[in-house]
C-alpha cells in the first residue's frame, strides 16, 4: 500500500508514519531524511543542498523531486509513505503524473488534523540532552530520572530555537498557506482520510489499524 501523510509540525505524523510502516511493510519516506542522506554521503546534490542551507535557503523544488521520484521507483513492489512531501500543490500535480507513469496509486492520504494551540504547546515543550541530542517532552517523554539523561547521564539540557512558541506559530501559518490546499485536492481525489491528532498516541493508532485493516 502507499501513503501520503499531511498535517502541521507537531502533529505527530512523523511518530505515527513509524507506525504504519511497521504494520505494513510500506518504507517511509521522510524528506529531511533523503536530504540529510545525501549531504552526509557528499554527492553533486547533497553538496548544492548544503550550499543551499548554509546559505539559508531551502533545497529547491526541482532537487526534493529528483530525490523522491529516485526512491518511488524503488519502491514500486514495496509500498511506500510519503511524510513531508508534496507540500504544495506543485508538487502534488508533479507527483500524481509520475505514479500515472509508473502505474501506481496512492491508496490513503492521512490527514492529521491538530490545532494551533496543541501543537504550540507540544513542540514548545520538546529539549534535548546537549551531550548526545537524545530528545524529550515535558508533556509525555521526561527522562527516567529528574534532571538527568537516560542515554548518556548528563545533567545538562536545550531547547531548539525554532521550537520556541512565537517561531512554531510561524511554522504553523506557513503550513496553512502551503500545504493546507493539499487537504481539498486529496478529497477531490478520493482518498483523504481525516485523523484527529489532538489525542492519545493510542487512540490514534487504533484509527491507523482501523483503516489499514478495511484497506487489506
Amino acid at each position: 500500500m502507499n501513503f501520503i501523510l499531511l498535517g502541521p509540525p507537531g502533529s505527530g505524523k512523523g511518530t505515527q508514519g513509524e507506525y504504519l510502516e511497521k504494520i505494513t511493510g510500506a518504507v517511509r519516506l521522510s524528506t529531511g531524511d533523503l536530504l540529510r542522506d545525501e549531504i552526509s554521503r557528499q554527492t553533486e546534490v547533497g553538496k548544492k543542498i548544503q550550499h543551499l542551507i548554509e546559505a539559508g535557503k531551502f533545497a529547491t523544488d526541482d532537487i526534493i523531486i529528483s530525490l523522491v521520484e529516485s526512491r518511488i521507483k524503488e519502491l514500486v513492489d514495496s509500498g511506500f509513505i510519503l511524510d513531508g512531501f508534496p507540500r504544495n500543490l506543485k508538487q502534488a500535480e508533479w507527483l500524481n503524473s509520475v505514479l500515472e507513469k509508473l502505474s501506481v496509486h496512492i491508496d490513503h492520504v492521512l490527514n492529521f488534523e491538530v490545532s494551533e494551540e496543541v501543537v504550540v504547546e507540544r513542540i514548545s515543550s520538546r529539549y534535548f540532552c546537549a551531550t548526545c541530542k537524545a530528545t524529550y517532552n515535558k508533556m509525555f517523554h521526561n527522562p527516567q530520572k529528574e534532571g538527568v539523561c537516560d542515554v548518556c547521564g548528563s545533567h545538562e539540557f536545550l531547547v531548539r530555537s525554532d521550537d520556541k512558541p512565537d517561531v512554531v506559530r510561524g511554522r504553523f501559518a506557513d503550513y496553512n498557506s502551503k500545504t493546507l490546499p493539499l487537504v481539498d485536492y486529496y478529497r477531490g481525489l478520493g482518498v483523504l482520510y481525516n485523523i484527529d491528532a489532538s489525542g492519545d498516541i493510542k487512540e490514534i493508532r487504533k484509527k491507523i489499524d482501523f483503516l489499514v485493516s478495511k484497506s487489506r
